[in-house]
């Protein structure tokens, strides 16, 4: 028997292996690009806000941001003023009543908390902002405090004519 012819080898071409590796380019995009769009039923996802440190642990950035997206809902971008500040108070206490993992002093120290967030927020002089902090501070506070009174005793107070 005869010896099978030996086999030639063909030239191959070699790949460098980190030229498999290399990363395609990015394509730019365009600056004119607009973002995809959500859902109708689903809100932008908001930044999460940096709480009080002196605020009580049982309050979360869940309730003040609820609070928050209420009161600007109720606002509809008119800015928070000493003017519209209890009319958005009597309004957020129905939204708070929904809290039932909260009690009273809690619920108004978060209705409270929302509205410093929205008052810093507010584009407005830094004096102006001193000013409308120390009302929600002072005013609102006991303003808070009679308005749930008032909600509480409706039903049984008469009027005084």
């Amino acid at each position: 028997m005869s010896d099978p012819a030996p086999a030639t080898l063909e030239p191959t071409t070699t790949v460098d292996p980190q030229e498999d590796q290399k990363p395609e380019p990015q394509k730019p995009e365009p600056a004119d690009q607009k973002p995809e769009p959500q859902p109708a039923d689903q809100k932008p996802a908001e930044k999460k806000q940096a709480l009080p440190s002196d605020l009580d642990l049982r309050i979360t950035t869940k309730h003040v941001n609820l609070l928050v997206s209420s009161a600007e809902d109720i606002l509809d971008g008119r800015p928070l003023t000493t003017l519209n500040a209890l009319r958005c108070v009597a309004a957020l206490l129905s939204v708070s009543k929904k809290m039932t993992d909260l009690k009273g002093p809690l619920k108004k120290k978060a209705l409270l908390t929302a509205l410093e967030t929205i008052v810093r927020k507010q584009p407005m002089e830094e004096e102006e902002k001193e000013t409308l902090l120390l009302f929600i501070q002072v005013t609102v506070d006991n303003a808070v405090d009679v308005l749930v009174d008032v909600q509480k005793s409706a039903a049984k107070c008469c009027v005084i004519q």
